[in-house]
């Protein structure tokens, strides 16, 4: 894992001792939190983010940690494939409390904090909420089989992404809200402002209405290829021909595109000021956010 200077793009670190396969990095501001699954052992390892140093390691009760971890007030909650969700204390690496489901699914997709609860969804479709200090369930919901899953929030409603639909649920009932029509979804989903975004079928770009689920728009002149990203009445996207999009979030009308070389658009993030790109080459790039728009 490398830490790369936001500025100038030049190397500040590198940790080696990890394999995060699906695994990404997460951050607390002083501290780095990444699953790693070696062959010689799985662990949840916490490193200084200005340094890089290690400052404690940790093996959950599950397996291989295929997703991001999740941070919040003092606490990092790790989901492994083995199906388990294990919470440390951020600090001293402490195991605060550990939980293991009774279906037959395991966990791919990073748990969701919200409060005081922390939402996971195995891939058998059972979406499970914990109680953030001690990891009681407060309500379970079935979405059927759910490979992949993705969660959004919003709200009080929670949204679950699986391979055909995406289910609204209440969080704090987890009473099914609504159900969005038939769709083949692809990877991820963002929600903002009452509308929703995921790639669908054909790797369109699809906007819904979370209130209706009516279709608000939809963008297919080029083969989405990331997870889309909600930020300030604008929404971004990447395709499989290195480029990226801005689109006007209520409109979908494209506002502006960055060419991000050769090889498909994967996952970003986004800063007040800077879109980082990582692109199928291997490359990481940094384009300025030049599109807000203010909601009516």
């Amino acid at each position: 894992m490398y830490a790369i200077d936001a500025t100038n793009g030049e190397r500040l670190w590198r940790y080696g001792e990890i394999y995060a396969n699906h695994s990404g990095p997460t951050t607390d501001g002083d501290t780095v939190y990444v699953g790693s699954n070696l062959s010689e052992g799985t662990f949840l390892v916490a490193l200084d983010a200005a340094s890089g140093d290690p400052l404690w390691r940790r093996a959950p009760a599950g397996g291989p940690i295929d997703s991001a971890p999740a941070v919040s007030a003092g606490v990092v909650y790790a989901a492994s494939f083995d199906g388990s969700v294990d919470a440390f204390d951020t600090r001293t690496g402490t195991t605060v409390w550990e939980f293991t489901i009774s279906d037959p699914g395991w966990f791919l997709s990073e748990p969701v904090v919200d409060g005081g609860t922390v939402f996971v969804v195995s891939s058998s479709g059972n979406v499970y909420a914990l109680e953030a200090t001690t990891g009681a369930v407060r309500w379970q919901y079935e979405v059927g089989h759910a490979g992949f899953p993705k969660l959004a929030l919003e709200g009080d409603a929670l949204y679950v992404a699986v391979g055909d639909a995406i289910h609204a649920v209440g969080t704090d009932s987890g009473d099914l809200l609504m159900r969005y029509p038939q769709m083949d979804l692809g990877s991820g989903i963002a929600v903002s402002d009452g509308i929703l975004y995921a790639r669908t079928a054909g790797d369109a770009l699809t906007a819904w209405s979370a209130a209706t689920g009516a279709v608000v728009w939809r963008f297919d002149d080029s083969q989405i290829s990331s997870p889309p990203v909600a930020f300030e009445g604008v929404v971004y996207a990447g395709s499989f021909d290195g480029r990226l999009f801005a689109f006007n979030a209520i409109t979908g009308e494209v506002l502006g595109e960055f060419s991000a070389g050769p090889g498909y658009v994967g996952d970003m993030t986004i800063s007040d000021t800077t879109v980082y790109v990582a692109s199928g080459a291997g490359r990481l790039y940094a384009a300025s956010r030049l599109y807000a728009i203010e909601p009516d």
